[in-house]
């Protein structure tokens, strides 16, 4: 019975420094989403120049060049401060995400699914992730699953980060 009881008591204090936290400075949902914190983006993918679409049978180099540009333009349109950083596939690929890290600070730096999904682009994947945590180590770290969902995939972790943001700043 007294480990209820003590149980019990902890639950209720652990509530009641919640509430706390929520009361002492309301935010409502769509300020934190809709905050203008957050929104220099820079996209890394691989330059679809660069890629052998022998083995990417579903998409022409053509057609994922006009699927890069429409997502970047379509994060512009939603207020995202947005930049491709295409690289090769592992020549100059860190030097040249180092040099926009180096350039400029941004919130989010999403890794897009070519390097992160195609076997053949493991180490290259892994030797960017240590760059971005080397030279932004206070920028989020997003991905993408596909060419199509780049926008959706920024906004998900950008909406993630300032809610992360207003539930640990109470």
């Amino acid at each position: 019975m007294n480990t209820i009881l003590k149980s019990f008591g902890f639950a209720v204090i652990c509530s009641l420094l919640l509430l706390s936290c929520s009361i002492s400075k309301p935010q409502k949902l769509n300020e934190v989403f809709s905050s203008s914190k957050s929104k220099k983006v820079l996209l890394v993918g691989i330059d679809p120049k660069k890629l052998d679409f022998t083995k990417i049978n579903f998409v022409t180099e053509k057609e994922l060049s006009a699927t890069l540009e429409t997502q970047k333009q379509k994060l512009i349109t939603a207020g995202y401060d947005t930049e491709w950083c295409l690289v090769d596939l592992g020549m100059t690929a860190e030097k040249t995400v180092k040099d926009k890290l180096r350039n400029d600070q941004y919130n989010l730096v999403l890794i897009g699914a070519g390097i992160r999904t195609l076997p053949d682009n493991f180490l290259l994947f892994e030797n960017l992730i240590n760059v971005i945590h080397q030279y932004a180590p206070k920028s989020q770290i997003g991905f993408n699953t596909n060419q199509n969902d780049t926008e959706i995939s920024v906004k998900r972790r950008v909406k993630y980060n300032n809610i992360k943001d207003t539930i640990y700043s109470n």
